[in-house]
């Protein structure tokens, strides 16, 4: 018995393949919103090792920073994001051919180019407590700043203007409205 488990353990062993899977840690927003009329102001640097920028055949080490971004409470459950990296830098350590190899105009191996402008909108749809944890949706665009030529952005937005122009309408109208709102429970003398 035992040299029969012994034997399963080892064809197990064998057997296994190393699992693909996306980066760690995986990146997730906070449902909850910074509250009405708060600002809240975050900043900080990334470096990312062997990033594929298949559309341009590029891979290499990028570097981040500084990277700013901004949370406006416009109501309890809803708030405007906008982020924004001001340098992004590649270091290229390999290149191959590509749909779009042909457009790369840089010298040596290092190219930098501003980050993408990204406008988004999160709402909090449930509020977290003892029986189920907060839920949430944010939607957002990618507005193209960095440079076709660079290699480090495609120059197309990630959606529609159109789909932009929803989140400010949104915006504007839980803004005006205050739809979003609780009634305020009345006071109790």
């Amino acid at each position: 018995m035992v040299i029969r488990s012994v034997w399963i353990a080892i064809a197990i062993s064998v057997m296994a393949v190393p699992a693909m899977a996306q980066q760690r840690p995986l990146v997730t927003e906070d449902p909850e919103t910074v509250g009405v009329n708060r600002v809240l102001v975050e900043g900080g640097m990334e470096f990312d090792k062997s990033q594929a920028y298949p559309a341009y055949g590029l891979t290499g080490d990028v570097t981040h920073g500084p990277t700013v971004g901004v949370s406006v409470g416009i109501s309890p459950n809803a708030e405007l994001q906008v982020d924004w990296g001001l340098l992004q830098r590649l270091h290229v350590t390999s290149q191959k051919i590509a749909p779009l190899s042909g457009t790369l105009r840089f010298d040596g191996d290092n190219v930098s180019s501003l980050e993408d402008l990204t406008v988004a909108t999160k709402l909090r749809l449930l509020s977290e407590n003892e029986q189920h944890p907060g839920f949430g949706i944010r939607f957002g665009t990618k507005l193209p700043t960095s440079s076709k030529s660079s290699g480090l952005g495609l120059g197309t937005t990630g959606t529609s203007y159109i789909f932009l122009g929803c989140i400010l309408a949104l915006v504007t109208f839980l803004s005006i409205t205050k739809r979003d709102q609780s009634p305020a429970a009345p006071e109790t003398a």
